[in-house]
């Protein structure tokens, strides 16, 4: 058991039911829609404020006074996998599907269907490039 102070076993933490004013800070910040921050993958850079959300082929970065969507040069990409490398740096780890070569015509039997493989990718973009913060 976890003591107290004076050395005796600690008594549970009061609970409060209560929601008082100092229980919540106000701050600045775009509005969010349930369609703005929505994704498989999130990331939160500190510094300029800015949330990094994965929808598909692309990335949406949203500051307070910035708001940029970052398209991927792969398709399809699934984006697995987002951080700030660096406060300017947006990379992305995922998933690209492509089709496999078609195979040629077999005259014994049914011919088999191609097969799609996926390979793992890294992309980045940097952000001083699209006007962003830094």
């Amino acid at each position: 058991g976890v003591s107290t102070e004076q050395g005796g076993p600690s008594q549970p933490a009061p609970c409060h039911s209560r929601l008082k004013s100092e229980n919540f800070a106000l701050g600045c910040g775009v509005p969010l829609g349930l369609d703005s921050v929505s994704g498989n993958a999130l990331a939160f850079q500190p510094r300029d404020q800015l949330i990094a959300a994965a929808s598909g082929n692309s990335v949406r970065v949203i500051g307070q006074d910035f708001e940029l969507t970052l398209h991927s040069t792969h398709t399809p990409f699934r984006i697995e996998f987002l951080l700030f490398a660096t406060p300017e740096l947006v990379l992305a780890f995922g998933t690209a599907t492509r089709a496999a070569a078609p195979r040629e015509a077999i005259q014994e039997g049914p011919r088999r269907p191609d097969r799609a493989s996926a390979v793992w990718l890294a992309q980045w973009w940097d952000l001083r490039a699209h006007g962003g913060p830094g």
